[in-house]
């Protein structure tokens, strides 16, 4: 980066910085200022949408041309906590739209119109979540490294798992992960019977069987407060009886 970018950058945060306090400041109503906000931490295992989220600033650089790649640059010095609108929780490392509404920074996010895509759940109260989900958890592989945070999407049973008859197509993690006792590589499945939604690991090969269904792992009961189907949201669970109670475990749209 040549020395006359780095004084463009500069200049151009600092302008940023002094645009949002006066925008801060201002007291009209017929003029929203707004900026592009970078999510930051893992908002989804502890807030989400009517809730508010931390976002560093951004700069949108670049040639104003047709098809132009922008440049995005973070001003991870300034902090701004933003109350978030919307149909699911951001994830870290979202970019915001962020306004400034009477004496609030507020950002919508997921607010497409159109139906969303849906997949389905047998014998369940939520009987057609969105295609793709995703889970967060409260730290990386707590539980004695049982959960992870991934996505978990809608689709082909894998024919490895076709024999533990989960149904042609089922919800299951876009990734596998190694069990920490066995080494063998699971995937996370998306159950339900009734109101009860509850995570097992699917193993294609393990010491116990090929494939084999692990026990329930994590559950959720539609009706207590933070779960709903509409908009999808399980974020009052347990883990498993016996499990690391300070383990949470959240899945959003």
């Amino acid at each position: 980066m040549t020395v006359d970018t780095q004084r463009l950058i500069s200049s151009d945060l600092l302008r940023f910085r002094d645009d949002l306090s006066r925008a801060a400041a201002a007291s009209s109503t017929e003029h929203f200022p707004a900026f592009v906000g970078k999510v930051v931490g893992s908002p989804a295992s502890g807030t989400g949408v009517g809730r508010y989220v931390t976002v560093h600033p951004v700069s949108v650089l670049g040639a104003e041309v047709e098809g132009g790649t922008a440049t995005l640059i973070e001003d991870s010095a300034t902090s701004i906590v933003v109350y978030v609108l919307g149909t699911r929780a951001p994830a870290s490392g979202d970019h915001l739209v962020c306004r400034f509404i009477e004496n609030r920074w507020v950002a919508q996010v997921g607010g497409k119109t159109g139906k969303v895509p849906r997949g389905q759940l047998l014998s369940c109260l939520c009987a057609t979540p969105p295609l793709t989900l995703r889970m967060n958890v409260s730290r990386e592989g707590c539980g004695d490294g049982l959960m992870h945070s991934c996505t978990i999407a809608y689709g082909p049973t894998p024919a490895a798992l076709a024999a533990l008859r989960l149904g042609s197509s089922c919800y299951l993690s876009t990734q596998t992960f190694a069990d920490s006792q066995t080494g063998d590589q699971f995937y996370y499945y998306l159950g339900c019977y009734s109101s009860i939604l509850r995570i097992s690991r699917a193993f294609p090969t393990s010491i116990f069987g090929s494939p084999f269904l692990d026990s329930v792992v994590y559950y959720w009961s539609i009706g207590l407060p933070g779960n709903t189907c509409s908009p999808f949201l399980l974020s009052n669970g347990q883990i498993f009886p016996g499990g690391d109670p300070t383990c949470t475990v959240t899945i959003t749209e």
